[in-house]
């Protein structure tokens, strides 16, 4: 799914819409709730 031309991911556990850009629960029980940033490294394997 899309919102704003963000991709919209489902989260099967707690029935929740979770917007990509923001990590904000735009629908169902953790609206309004945040996820944790998670850094991570881009990787060349050659």
């Amino acid at each position: 799914m899309l919102r704003h031309s963000d991709l919209v991911m489902y989260d099967r556990q707690t029935h929740s819409l979770w917007q990509q850009l923001t990590r904000e629960a735009i629908v169902g029980d953790l609206t309004s709730k945040k996820l944790a940033f998670i850094p991570a490294a881009i990787v060349s394997w050659q």
